[in-house]
């Protein structure tokens, strides 16, 4: 996160957007705070005729990258009663800073 803060490039590029970190697999508040926060933006950008929201992950290229990485998209064995709600599909792989 602070190398992200202290990047002039990304201060300058990514000035609309939010950042939101976490470390390791993020529990089922943080899902649904990402989920709520979008939609309410779409909702907000659909109302001005924008486009919607782009979730942007930046994550390490490893298997537990990896597989936090889906479990933002897809949820956990552990929530499977809730992922369908708090799955995130629009998120995109970006790599690592």
């Amino acid at each position: 996160f602070q190398s992200l803060v202290n990047n002039s490039f990304f201060l300058t590029n990514f000035k609309n957007y939010f950042i939101i970190t976490s470390r390791g697999y993020p529990d089922i508040s943080t899902r649904m705070f990402i989920n709520k926060i979008c939609d309410f933006y779409n909702e907000l950008r659909s109302f001005y005729g924008l486009g919607k929201v782009k979730l942007l992950y930046f994550g390490d290229w490893d298997v537990y990258g990896i597989e936090i990485y889906f479990n933002y998209c897809f949820g956990s064995k552990h929530s499977s009663f809730d992922n369908k709600f708090i799955s995130i599909k629009r998120i995109n792989w970006i790599g690592v800073l």
